[in-house]
């Protein structure tokens, strides 16, 4: 059996794994015990308002902190696994061309700690099913006094969309506040 078989048969097998691990998390979600996805970063940026980005250049980034995507938040589970079967090609496509011949870095955009992956998703996916704890990235970061934390989801967006529109009718400069304002509940 040639190399890519090997490969081929492994990426099918830990396909499988995903599936069936997706499908128990998005059970678990019905019932409240887990989140039920991805942030949308189209979402977030019409939230927060973000416009002015910065090449931050190739970083190894923590999957962990990677909290949404831009247009496939849909696909995947909040742990990245894939939610729908007819992405088993692709997904396997992807395993084995890593295995071969390494994986290409991911685009992410970072807001505050957490970032969003514009084009990598099923890498990601990979990356996660294989344990890994950190992957390549190009990153992009959004500038905003209100970032996100590293495990932000839809309630953080929306509380720190509310502290934005705070600091913006009061005028209020979080850099110089000699307090902090915290808001904890939308």
């Amino acid at each position: 059996m040639r190399y890519s078989d090997l490969a081929k048969q492994e990426a099918l097998r830990e396909w499988d794994k995903a599936r069936k691990a997706a499908a128990f998390e998005d059970v678990l979600g019905l019932f409240g015990f887990a989140q039920k996805g991805l942030l949308s970063f189209d979402e977030v940026q019409r939230s927060l308002r973000l416009t002015q980005r910065n090449y931050r250049g190739l970083q190894d980034i923590e999957i962990d902190r990677i909290r949404g995507s831009v247009g496939r938040y849909k696909d995947f589970t909040q742990t990245f696994l894939p939610r729908n079967e007819t992405m088993r090609d692709r997904w396997t496509r992807v395993s084995v061309a890593g295995v071969e011949q390494g994986f290409p870095p991911i685009d992410v955009y970072q807001v505050g700690d957490a970032y969003f992956v514009l084009d990598g998703n099923h890498r990601v996916s990979i990356a996660r099913q294989s344990r890994e704890k950190t992957i390549q990235a190009h990153v992009w970061e959004f500038i905003t006094p209100v970032g996100l934390s590293a495990d932000a989801d839809i309630e953080e967006v929306i509380i720190k969309a509310e502290y934005k529109d705070f600091l913006e009718k009061t005028g209020f400069d979080p850099m110089t506040m000699e307090q902090e304002i915290v808001f904890t509940t939308p």
